[in-house]
């Protein structure tokens, strides 16, 4: 119950959120910096002139805790992801192996992070670009867990969402080769 109203508040911020952002920054004719800094001060500005000065300390709080929020769920989802990946791969639990991807993610983060500071356009395509490639992949091993023995077969999915998961896993797979192919003809 609660995991889903967390979902369903979620989402209805996002719709705000995204309603809010295409008022604000469509037809304004502002160019958005490629200096993540930068624009993170275009951002800020742009919505305290559309709503009022009163509301920057509001603005800019919320800035800082979406990203900080959204850094730390990250940072989690991708602990908790590897070490699970880890412990299929080699078959046994290691207590050590969440902090160990934790770690290793945010030295990676900052590491990619610190080259593109002044390129934030780059940033965000080799992210995309990353994700996207990297779904098919995701989606394997996801399938590969559902159908593991360590799940009861009573919390195993019907055949109906198995048939929907492998047409997700073709349809990624088969999208990450023409983008492959679509790289390569440019």
């Amino acid at each position: 119950m609660e995991f889903n109203l967390g979902y369903g508040i979620t989402a209805f911020l996002a719709a705000i959120f995204l309603s809010l952002g295409a008022l604000v920054l469509y037809g304004s004719g502002s160019e958005l910096s490629n200096s993540s800094a930068t624009f993170a001060g275009q951002l800020i500005g742009m919505y305290t002139s559309s709503i009022g000065e009163w509301s920057y300390i509001i603005i800019a709080a919320a800035a800082f805790s979406t990203m900080f929020s959204t850094s730390i769920t990250v940072l989690d989802g991708y602990g908790r992801s590897m070490g699970r990946i880890q412990e299929l791969i080699q078959g046994k639990h290691q207590k050590w192996s969440y902090s160990f991807w934790v770690v290793l993610v945010s030295v990676g983060a900052f590491v990619v992070i610190s080259q593109f500071l002044n390129d934030l356009k780059s940033l965000v395509d080799l992210a995309t670009i990353l994700s996207f490639v990297i779904a098919p992949l995701a989606a394997f091993l996801n399938y590969k867990e559902i159908l593991s023995d360590d799940i009861a077969s009573e919390l195993k999915p019907p055949k109906w969402l198995k048939g929907l998961a492998v047409a997700g896993l073709i349809f990624l797979t088969l999208f990450t080769i023409i983008y492959f192919i679509v790289l390569l003809r440019r």
